[in-house]
C-alpha cells in the first residue's frame, strides 16, 4: 500500500507542475483546456481516492486478495469512479465561461494536488 500511496504522490506532483505551466500559458485558459484539465484531475482524484476505499475494505474482508494485484472488487468500482470524475471535470471545466472562474478552477485543483501531493508522500515514507 506504502508503495501505491508513493506513486500517487509522485502523479499528483507532475500534475501539480503541469497546472503551474498551463497557469502560465493564456492559451491553456480556453474553456476546452480548462474542461480536459480540470477532468484529468477530478478523474484521476475519483479513481485513487475510490480504489484506496476499496482496498482498505478488501484487506478487511475475507477477499484473500493476491498482494500487488489488482482484484475485479478493487478496479470495477474504480474505473466507475474514473468516469464520473471525468464527466464531471469535464462539465464542470466546460460551463466555466469567464476566464477568472477558469484560472480559479485550475488554481484550485493545483491547490489540491500539492496538498495531496505532500500529504500522500510523507505518508507513504
Amino acid at each position: 500500500m506504502e508503495e501505491k500511496l508513493f506513486w500517487v504522490g509522485i502523479a499528483m506532483g507532475l500534475y501539480s507542475l503541469l497546472l503551474r505551466e498551463a497557469l502560465k500559458r493564456k492559451e491553456l485558459h480556453s474553456r476546452k483546456a480548462t474542461a480536459a484539465l480540470h477532468a484529468m484531475f477530478s478523474g484521476g482524484a475519483a479513481f485513487v481516492g475510490t480504489m484506496v476505499v476499496m482496498m482498505s475494505l478488501e484487506s478487511r474482508a475475507d477477499l484473500h486478495a493476491t498482494p500487488g494485484v489488482l482484484t475485479p472488487h478493487t478496479l470495477y468500482p474504480s474505473l466507475a469512479a474514473l468516469a464520473a470524475g471525468l464527466a464531471w471535470g469535464v462539465y464542470n471545466g466546460w460551463r466555466a465561461t469567464k476566464d477568472e472562474t477558469r484560472k480559479g478552477i485550475l488554481a484550485e485543483d493545483r491547490e489540491w494536488a500539492d496538498t495531496v501531493f505532500s500529504a500522500v508522500l510523507l505518508a507513504s515514507l
